[in-house]
C-alpha cells in the first residue's frame, strides 16, 4: 500500500514518501460534475500507505476554477472528509483572499496557505501521534 503518483483531467499527485508528504494540485478543468471531482480525490487516497497518519496532503487549489454552488460543496466536503481520516495534517494553497475567505470556513481541520513554501513548511513540521480515528 503506497500513495501513488496519479494524473486525470481534474487533478494532479505526486507522492513525497522520504517527506511524507502527499501534493494534490487542482488543474483548472471544470469538472463535468462534482461527483467526478470528489470521485479524483478519493482515488487519489485510495491506499494510503500504514503510516498514512504521520502524512500530511497539501491541496493546491490556486488553479481550481471557482465555484461555490451546493453540488461542488457538498462533493468537496466528502472528499475532505475523507482526507481528513486518512492523513494526520492538511494543508489547503489559497491564491486569493475570497479563496481564504471560503477555505476559513474548514479552518478547524486544515491549515491555509497563500504559496507552495509556507505549505511545505507546515508540513515539515512534526504531526504529534494520532489520537483519533485517523489510526486505521
Amino acid at each position: 500500500m503506497a500513495f501513488l503518483p496519479f494524473d486525470d483531467d481534474l487533478l494532479h499527485a505526486e507522492p513525497r514518501p522520504g517527506e511524507r508528504v502527499l501534493i494534490i494540485t487542482r488543474k483548472p478543468t471544470v469538472a463535468p460534475t462534482p461527483e467526478l471531482l470528489k470521485d479524483s480525490y478519493l482515488r487519489v487516497v485510495a491506499d494510503p500507505p500504514a503510516d498514512h497518519a504521520r502524512w500530511t496532503v497539501i491541496v493546491d487549489s490556486r488553479s481550481a476554477p471557482p465555484r461555490n454552488d451546493p453540488g461542488t460543496e457538498a462533493a468537496l466536503q466528502a472528499a475532505r472528509d475523507r482526507m481528513i481520516a486518512v492523513f494526520g495534517r492538511m494543508v489547503v494553497v489559497v491564491r486569493s483572499a475570497v479563496g481564504k475567505l471560503q477555505a476559513k470556513r474548514f479552518q478547524k481541520t486544515e491549515h491555509l496557505a497563500g504559496d507552495m513554501t509556507e505549505a511545505l513548511a507546515i508540513a515539515h513540521t512534526p504531526i504529534p501521534e494520532p489520537t483519533d480515528a485517523r489510526r486505521d
